[in-house]
Formats: C-alpha cells, sequence, structure tokens
C-alpha cells in the first residue's frame, strides 16, 4: 500500500492485492478517520488507486495528523451476510423506546469481546448507588456505557470501556452533570 498526496485537497492511495484464498473470496475495505469514511470491494488481485478529496479545512487536518485507518474483511458471502446481521442486532430496536431490548445488549456485548477482548460484567444483585450530592465537586467525571450500538463502536474507536462522558459541576441554583451530546438517546 502506498499513499501518494496529489493536490492540496486529495491524496490517493494505491492497494497492491494478491491472489485470493478462494474463489468466493474478495476484500472489503473501509478506510476512514474522523471525518471520513469510504468502503470498497475488490475482486480481483493486481494494483487499485482510490483517490480521496478532503475539501474542508478539517479533513486536511485530520489526515495530516493521523492519517487513515484501513479496515479489512475476507469472509464469503455467509459469513459476512451473518456478520452484517449481528452488526445490525447491535442498533435496531422494534420500538422507539428508550429501553435497550435484551437482545441488542447481548450482540453489543459479544461485539466488546470479539472485537476488543472486553468482558462485560452483569451487576446482577448489586445495590442500587445513592450518591450525596454534597459529596460530589465540580469537574467529578461520570463515564457511562449504553449498550446502544453507537456507545460500543465509540469504545472500539476509542480503545476505551466508556462510550459516554459526563461531568459534575456545581452552579448557584445547585449540582448539575452536563454533557456534550446531540442524540435523540440521551433525554436532557
Amino acid at each position: 500500500m502506498a499513499f501518494d498526496i496529489t493536490s492540496e485537497t486529495s491524496f490517493d492511495v494505491t492497494l497492491t492485492l494478491g491472489d485470493k484464498k478462494s474463489a468466493t473470496c474478495h476484500e472489503i475495505l473501509m478506510f476512514a478517520n474522523t471525518e471520513t469514511w469510504h468502503m470498497e470491494t475488490f475482486y480481483g488481485k493486481g494494483e487499485h488507486v482510490l483517490t480521496f478529496n478532503m475539501p474542508s479545512y478539517d479533513e486536511q487536518k485530520d489526515v495530516g495528523l493521523t492519517g487513515i485507518s484501513i479496515f479489512n474483511s475476507c469472509y464469503g458471502i455467509v459469513k459476512e451476510t451473518e456478520s452484517i446481521m449481528r452488526f445490525l442486532e447491535m442498533f435496531v430496536s422494534p420500538t422507539q423506546s428508550l429501553e435497550i431490548p435484551e437482545y441488542m445488549a447481548r450482540e453489543d456485548i459479544n461485539f466488546l469481546w470479539d472485537s476488543m477482548g472486553y468482558d462485560v460484567q452483569e451487576r446482577v444483585g448489586a445495590p442500587e448507588i445513592d450518591i450525596d450530592p454534597l459529596t460530589v465537586k465540580s469537574g467529578d467525571f461520570f463515564g457511562i456505557t449504553r449498550l446502544d450500538g453507537l456507545n460500543p463502536l465509540i469504545m472500539y474507536g476509542t480503545g476505551s470501556h466508556i462510550g459516554h462522558c459526563t461531568t459534575a459541576l456545581w452552579f448557584d441554583d445547585g449540582l448539575y452533570i452536563v454533557e456534550s451530546q446531540g442524540n435523540v438517546l440521551w433525554p436532557v
């Protein structure tokens, strides 16, 4: 693989693919960073050139700082279909409820184990924790994990065991837990 900057706003990625492992094998590659992503499927060997455009300053800066990551798959059509179905189960709920169905939580836990080796433990019988607000100080951090598909992907992408962050802040009228988010799954 080679990277070639072709202008201030674009670069080429040249891939040289070898022989296939089997007749049904094909490469599915996802190129991604925090600003962009692109998926491409390759069926044959040889040289393949992809051009990535980075028109915005943020895209250019991100590629300049962190490059671009490549994720691949070569399982064959049956395993890939199964993988896609399991992936969708991490996100798809039959209702618009904020509740997470058991199958979604199970697939999220499986994903965290398969992708990160993270063994999520259920807190069976653990007591509810009642925190005295007077013990909380401005700046205290609360890490959250929600088994909703998105949080496990954030955990995988960042290498973390949490998917959402909140911070405690005292104002004149009391204690607030503040966060930065724009997702309908996290109500105010």
